[in-house]
């Protein structure tokens, strides 16, 4: 019976993926925005063309992980905009300007341009409503190796690492070598070599393990690891839907990714990262720590120390979810009705026709365990 179950679960699970997955055409279309951009950035009459400006993706649209937004949302396709530039060529403030001028040289690119005079870090282009999707470009330099140390870094990924700019920043305004740090191309080199290892655990997956995650970009192909965690986050953005304290995406990535064992189907795969995704949230003097593995000491949840309910909500959305698993296996459960429940199927759509779920209230006194490495406290 309990393997009727497991059949009849991935079925379902993967029915659920199937209508939330983003078309790969969406992705076609970004792409094609995003090297028409690269180009007017580095044309011939740009001031950015002595800085070779390369454009690249970031976050989910990169990881191959991207879901449909919610009514009212756009798809959000992060970039890094990256010059051939040192700290010692400008402050943070004059890269900024240097993008956001170039781009407002372009009478399409400066109606797109919301805000006008760009976000904390970012440049982002609202493209039009039948597109449903909105750019941010993170104007950026390589790190310099003569002023970081290359024992923070994943072994080999330092040559990756950027250099971003903050308007918040102390130093914004003025010529520094202390800038924040970022490596999102180290993060998906670390992203794919994770996936790739573990999936060859598994001998039944290592054909897909060679065929899959040498494929780039990573949307072609979509392996277990990347439709769990599109999985996760869908489950997320419906049940706590506009919460300003939902768990982000490059936690339940990072996290996710650790835990993944390899296992070849949706089930397994979400059940396993569920139970055991806890045991790489870390403590470090009392405060909650998830290493980003690229950047050691960049703590991705940082925020849950000034913010306490966000570790509150993380912890019971991924009791929701280890909740929901122990449901679908017990004898007699109506598997569609449990997850069409859990995943407010039919009663939500997707992009103009989804209903954004109502913030939860979490109050601090409910049952809900953080954990110290494996123990409770």
């Amino acid at each position: 019976m309990i393997r009727e179950n497991v059949v009849n679960i991935e079925k379902k699970l993967q029915e659920i993926y199937t209508d939330i997955s983003v078309p790969e055409s969406k992705y076609e279309d970004a792409k094609r925005s995003y090297d028409a951009l690269g180009e007017w950035l580095a044309g011939e009459n740009s001031k950015l063309k002595k800085y070779n400006p390369k454009i690249y993706a970031q976050g989910s649209f990169a990881f191959g992980t991207a879901i449909k937004p919610q009514s009212g949302c756009e798809y959000d396709v992060d970039l890094v905009c990256l010059l051939e530039g040192t700290c010692d060529d400008f402050s943070q403030e004059e890269l900024k300007n240097l993008i956001g001028e170039r781009l407002k040289e372009n009478g399409t690119y400066s109606k797109l341009l919301d805000p006008k005079d760009g976000g904390r870090r970012c440049w982002t282009l609202k493209y039009a409503d039948s597109s449903k999707f909105h750019m941010d470009i993170l104007p950026a330099i390589p790190v310099s190796l003569n002023n970081y140390n290359e024992l923070k870094y994943l072994a080999g990924s330092i040559n990756q690492a950027i250099c971003i700019t903050d308007k918040e920043h102390k130093d914004y305004k003025i010529i520094s070598n202390d800038w924040l740090k970022s490596n999102p191309q180290g993060y998906i080199t670390w992203f794919k070599n994770e996936m790739r290892q573990k999936m060859m655990k598994n001998q039944r997956t290592l054909l897909a393990a060679n065929e899959s995650v040498d494929d780039f970009p990573l949307y072609k192909r979509k392996t277990v690891l990347q439709k769990a965690i599109s999985l996760l986050k869908h489950h997320r953005d419906i049940n706590w839907g506009n919460d300003d304290d939902k768990p982000i995406s490059i936690i339940i990535t990072t996290l996710a990714t650790k835990a993944y064992n390899g296992e070849d189907n949706l089930f397994d795969a979400l059940k396993n990262i569920c139970a055991n995704m806890h045991n790489y949230i870390e403590t470090k003097n009392g405060v909650y720590f998830v290493e980003n593995p690229t950047i050691k000491e960049e703590n991705f949840a940082d925020k849950w120390q000034e913010t306490p309910r966000k570790a509150q909500v993380f912890f019971s959305w991924l009791k929701s979810l280890n909740n929901l698993f122990e449901e679908l296996l017990k004898e007699g459960v109506n598997i569609s009705e449990t997850l069409e429940t859990a995943y407010k199927i039919n009663k939500i759509k997707y992009q103009d026709r989804v209903i954004i779920a109502p913030k939860k209230k979490i109050e601090m006194s409910d049952p809900i365990k953080p954990w110290r490495n494996n123990e409770v406290f």
